[in-house]
């Protein structure tokens, strides 16, 4: 079920030129239009990891489908090297505003001197573990935010268009970029999340996301199927060995071989027992 834009508020930074927007049901939102100058498969992979996200428990915001009508596309554009291209009326994606500016504070980095005022650090292992699984080739953007009356910060994860190998759903090897995360891979809390990742249902989500994406979305030439496989091929890499308590490979080792997640399942598949 899609909302309805209503009113522009203004532009937002970021490749995908966002726009900030209130709908008819009252709340803001970040939203993310079809043609815009990073692809239309970033709205696929935003809704995509969002819900995944979601599913497995990491902070996200809202993401839904907006509508936006005819009457108020005629006022938007994307600026390009040849000049303004309107944005088509239609269905957009949009991520619900975690915070107003009058209820509280959000900021896009805190000092690490700051860390122990973050209220769920145990999520700090599980968001590097989902960008390691879903091939980010983006910087992590988080945002710590938190009402006027406390004191604690929450994490949540934003941008996540360039998850699945980014708009061309090209998955390499599993490598973080640059994160300002600085957690100890050996803590239970990656174990934790190791383990919840390897167990995730793929097939299921598939199965709840299939109807969820607009076909429009995704192109020609590829399928939510495949990202899916993808997904399940690295499940087997990132997961715990239970008996040792380390990962079946480490990320150092994951980082030196450059292999792609096929390849180190394959290599995984066929070694002795």
């Amino acid at each position: 079920m899609a909302v309805v834009l209503t009113k522009y508020v203004r532009t937002l930074r970021g490749g995908s030129q966002p726009h900030l927007m209130q709908a008819d049901d009252g709340n803001f939102y970040m939203v993310k239009f079809q043609g815009n100058p990073q692809g239309t498969r970033i709205l696929a992979n935003e809704l995509l990891a969002c819900k995944l996200a979601q599913f497995l428990g990491l902070p996200v915001p809202v993401t839904m489908l907006v509508r936006l009508p005819f009457e108020l596309s005629k006022e938007l554009y994307f600026e390009t090297p040849t000049g303004r291209e309107s944005i088509r009326p239609g269905l957009h994606l949009g991520s619900r505003l975690v915070i107003r500016s009058l209820e509280g504070r959000c900021y896009d980095v805190l000092p690490q001197s700051s860390i122990h005022l973050i209220r769920n650090t145990g999520d700090l292992a599980g968001i590097r573990l989902f960008d390691l699984w879903t091939c980010n080739r983006d910087i992590r953007q988080l945002l710590f935010w938190k009402y006027s009356q406390n004191k604690k910060y929450n994490v949540t994860l934003i941008d996540n268009g360039h998850c699945f190998g980014g708009p061309e759903w090209d998955f390499g090897s599993l490598k973080l970029l640059n994160t300002a995360l600085t957690e100890d891979p050996t803590s239970q809390a990656y174990f934790r999340w190791a383990d919840r990742i390897a167990r995730f249902p793929i097939r299921g989500f598939e199965r709840a996301v299939t109807d969820l994406v607009p076909p429009e979305w995704c192109g020609k030439g590829l399928s939510l199927a495949t990202v899916c496989e993808e997904l399940r091929i690295r499940q087997s890499v990132i997961a715990p060995d239970p008996t040792s308590r380390t990962f079946s490979l480490s990320s150092q080792r994951l980082r030196s071989s450059g292999c792609s997640a096929s390849t180190i399942f394959n290599m995984l598949r066929t070694q002795p027992s």
